[in-house]
């Protein structure tokens, strides 16, 4: 069997047999197990050419069920339960990065060393939230500092929550157990974590690159380059960062495979003018390495980093590089590690943007080429189009609402952004090497970006910008993910053909969705 066929069979039914460990009981399981072998052997009998390759497909879902079933966030909300409302003294460190000084409040991540009813037991690396009211005597922490602390552990909760984003869940996904809501004198400094911290190291090199910025860059425009290159919003003044989710652009403040390519490729080429092809490579591994870490190690960017990590492994093997089998790859690598990520949202955000340029845009590119679009055009509206439609189901599962503007401010702005991206990534660079170029280059760069911020801004006042998406039955949006899956396998398709299979598609939507709407209605009263 082919090695790209395996990816692909493994790449479907894993994280199917994952969903499953994660969501069912004991009993439920061995119901499924049986039902998928029956399905396993009807299929053989009937296919019989089949066979090896449907074996595959049971034995993935078998390891993703066995994967999903050992993770512990299925266990924590139960045992979060007991934990909740009750006094408790827990001891730990300051995580580095995680400090921030809102109004009222320093909040900080605290990693949990020990506790008196054992919490840091309850999964590897608990951590919990610590906002301490703010007071002008408070002692300011900071990151690695060795702290006692007695209080309620709550769960989670977000006042400013429109769209009932569920932060309980994303505080498990990322080993929190809740949050405390404490005073200064609740707080008793122990000493230093002494143990030796890699975060320790990183956050140094992020503070140095952060005071490098500020001292020629007014505080709102450092912000926003630290923003567009190591992904940090902490920052970012709320009216910039509210305009950019209004107009669907708030992905550029996050971590893509563009950065880490940009970084990968300008490293190895500089240093392949003075040492041969794989000792460049190498050096670029380190330094995509260290960016990584830098930009926070958050699922999005190791995602990005581990397919950048596997095109440049090409170079040691003389292999060019295919990229649907290291999409795949990087994916089944990330769930085997973290099999719970695959209920994080900004882990699925990733994934179907990255598989929607990677699978969407060919057969789209090529559908609006035949439509006589210059290649630039057609290749910039399929790629908004493709990554659109792929997340536009999880925006509104989980925000019930979405930007209209998306489909016109990525076609408008994207580029213009990626240009200042790359010139802040170069300008980045030189603060090592030669700082009053690095200034010169920085500060060029920033007009285009005050530019692109403008006009963001001025879309974001449209009254049209976002739109309330109604709750839907998951149902629904398996019939549209179904339903676009055709499309891209039929494209490209004469204009006849393409305007039936539309109006198909609407239809058959809005029947499902209408019918299920009064059905919900009618339960509901």
């Amino acid at each position: 069997m082919e090695l790209q066929i395996l990816l692909i069979l493994a790449g479907i039914s894993f994280p199917l047999g994952i969903a499953c460990g994660l969501y069912s009981d004991l009993t439920t399981l061995y119901k499924l197990c049986s039902f998928f072998i029956v399905l396993a052997i009807i299929f053989s009998v009937y296919k019989r050419k089949y066979t090896i390759k449907i074996i595959a497909v049971l034995l993935f879902i078998f390891l993703g069920i066995f994967f999903g079933y050992k993770d512990n966030y299925r266990s924590l909300p139960s045992i979060a339960s007991t934990l909740y409302h009750k006094q408790t003294k827990v001891q730990g460190y300051v995580e580095y990065g995680s400090l921030k000084n809102t109004n009222y409040f320093q909040t900080f991540t605290l990693h949990i060393l020990n506790s008196d009813q054992n919490i840091n037991k309850v999964i590897d690396g608990t951590k919990v939230q610590v906002y301490i009211k703010k007071h002008p005597n408070n002692h300011v922490l900071k990151g690695g500092e060795l702290v006692s602390i007695k209080g309620c552990i709550q769960p989670a909760s977000y006042y400013k929550n429109p769209g009932n984003f569920d932060l309980q869940k994303y505080y498990f996904l990322h080993n929190t157990i809740g949050k405390m809501q404490i005073e200064q004198h609740d707080v008793q400094l122990v000493g230093q974590y002494s143990t030796f911290l890699l975060n320790k190291h990183v956050q140094a090199i992020v503070d140095d690159y952060n005071s490098k910025l500020n001292s020629f860059l007014p505080a709102q425009h450092a912000s926003i380059v630290q923003g567009l290159i190591i992904g940090g919003r902490a920052d970012i003044p709320r009216t910039i960062w509210q305009d950019f989710a209004s107009t669907g652009l708030i992905h550029i403040l996050s971590i893509s495979g563009m950065h880490t390519t940009l970084i990968a490729g300008i490293i190895f080429a500089t240093f392949r003018k003075f040492i041969n092809d794989k000792l460049a490579a190498s050096a670029a591994l380190v330094f995509l390495t260290l960016y990584v870490l830098l930009a926070g190690a958050t699922l999005p960017v190791v995602r990005a980093g581990i397919m950048s990590a596997l095109v440049i492994t090409g170079i040691f093997v003389n292999r060019q590089a295919h990229y649907p089998a290291i999409f795949i790859a990087t994916v089944l690598v990330m769930l085997a590690y973290k099999p719970s990520s695959l209920l994080d949202l900004s882990f699925q955000l990733t994934c179907l943007a990255t598989g929607a340029l990677i699978f969407g845009v060919p057969p789209l590119y090529d559908f609006l080429k035949e439509k006589y679009l210059n290649d630039f055009v057609a290749l910039l509206i399929s790629s908004t189009i493709a990554v659109q439609l792929a997340i536009f189901p999880i925006l509104s599962i989980n925000f019930h609402h979405f930007s209209w503007l998306s489909l016109f401010s990525n076609a408008l702005l994207v580029p213009i952004f990626e240009v200042c991206i790359i010139g802040f990534l170069l300008g980045s660079l030189l603060l090592w090497v030669y700082l009053p170029l690095a200034k010169i280059f920085i500060v060029s760069v920033g007009f285009i970006a005050d530019f692109a911020i403008w006009c963001n801004s001025l879309l974001a006042k449209a009254d049209f910008a976002i739109s309330t998406i109604a709750e839907q039955p998951l149902m629904i949006w398996f019939i549209y993910y179904f339903l676009l899956l055709m499309f891209l396998v039929k494209l490209p398709l004469d204009k006849k053909t393409y305007r039936k299979q539309l109006c198909a598609t609407l239809l058959v939507l809005l029947i499902v969705s209408t019918t299920t709407n009064i059905w919900l209605t009618t339960r509901t009263n």
